[in-house]
């Protein structure tokens, strides 16, 4: 892309010795995050990598990561901002400078809203992982790390419609704000079924390079997190480039969705953690989710009665037939009844509701295949049978 860089009021020696500082700033960093990114290190994160699975549904939906004040120190503990500005950079030379003011983005502020504020709130608005749209962020324009970022960078924050053709984003999508949302929505229409390239649960013919004489695999897309990845950045690396880890590989390799993983793997850990999908994800959602049973601590296990299936989860398991769906019990006392009367295998039988709070007294209750179970503080779980 065209970038019409700085216009600096300066006499031409002192522009020479400006910009040529600028550029060493710049090659010195990609030669440092190169260096930091190669190595034994490195191949610990590629080693999962998988063209099939990149990331997993639930990842890529998980908005309770991280909270705004999290993202805040995050950017920070990556980038503390020590040098706010070209003028620090650069002491005892006035600029004016057309592309920007060259603050960090840990500190940048857009429409009065921190950085940390607009990726949180479109994260919770379209409900994306807010590690997925900081690990974007890096991989298209490095904002989180790079200590002078310009107005064109933030301006194609994510690169969300922003084609190499020299024109710059689409007016609706250029500028921070819109790029972060962009983005995250542009998820969630993938991950909600919106999109049917490189659909998920078929086989797809993905790229290894913009030049179609590269060639191209064959790739099982398993979810619709990693369909969503691949409409994102439609290629898959080819071998020189998982060889290469974080470095390059040869002319027909692209680094998108490896850059992706490596970063995200980094950063944050597995990309693929457990899977929660089909009935028991309906039962998961219906419960509250994370908010209320936290993150998944097992895979789904099925071989249950009337070939039933669970999932347990930090505060709950949520359990599924195809007759009855999947329905959630809380870990407490109502959970801990449930299993004294023998669970599925009770006269109760299953879950066929989710569990109601706020009775008189802070009392609750679960509707079950043969009854409920009720619960107050004053006289403990107990079951009730029939209708």
């Amino acid at each position: 892309m065209k970038d019409d860089g700085l216009k600096i009021t300066a006499n031409k020696s002192r522009l020479t010795i400006a910009v040529g500082l600028l550029v060493s700033i710049l090659c010195c960093s990609l030669m440092i995050y190169t260096l930091f990114h190669s190595g034994k290190q490195a191949k610990a994160y590629l080693a999962g990598y998988d063209d099939s699975n990149i990331m997993t549904d639930f990842v890529m939906s998980n908005t309770t990561t991280m909270s705004e004040r999290n993202i805040w120190d995050f950017l920070h503990s990556k980038n503390p901002c020590n040098d706010r500005n070209l003028a620090k950079a650069v002491k005892g030379y006035h600029y004016n400078i057309r592309d920007g003011h060259f603050v960090c983005m840990a500190d940048e502020m857009f429409s009065g809203q921190t950085t940390s504020h607009i990726i949180w709130q479109a994260a919770q608005d379209y409900r994306i992982n807010p590690q997925v749209l900081l690990v974007v962020l890096e991989k298209e324009q490095r904002l989180i790390s790079d200590t002078f970022p310009s107005n064109l960078e933030y301006n194609h924050a994510t690169g969300f419609n922003c084609p190499d053709d020299g024109k710059g984003c689409r007016p609706e999508h250029a500028g921070f704000i819109n790029q972060v949302r962009s983005a995250a929505a542009f998820f969630r229409e993938v991950l909600n079924g919106g999109w049917s390239n490189y659909p998920a649960y078929e086989t797809s013919n993905i790229l290894y390079h913009p030049n179609r004489s590269c060639g191209s695999k064959r790739v099982y897309v398993a979810n619709r997190a990693t369909s969503a990845l691949y409409r994102y950045t439609p290629y898959v690396p080819n071998q020189a480039a998982l060889r290469a880890n974080w470095g390059y590989g040869d002319a027909c390799s692209a680094y998108g969705n490896r850059n992706f993983y490596n970063m995200f793997t980094n950063w944050f850990g597995s990309t693929r953690g457990y899977e929660v999908y089909g009935g028991i994800l309906d039962g998961y959602n219906s419960a509250g989710g994370a908010r209320v049973l936290g993150n998944p601590t097992m895979n789904e296990s099925c071989g249950l009665k009337n070939q039933g299936c669970y999932q347990v989860f930090d505060r709950g398991v949520v359990y599924w037939t195809k007759a009855l769906g999947g329905h959630a019990v809380r870990k407490g006392k109502i959970h801990q009844r449930w299993l004294e009367l023998g669970l599925e295998y009770s006269v109760l039988g299953y879950p066929v509701g989710n569990q109601v709070d706020g009775i008189k007294g802070g009392g609750s209750y679960q509707n079950f295949e043969g009854g409920a179970i009720l619960y107050h503080p004053q006289t403990g779980a107990h079951e009730n049978y029939g209708g």
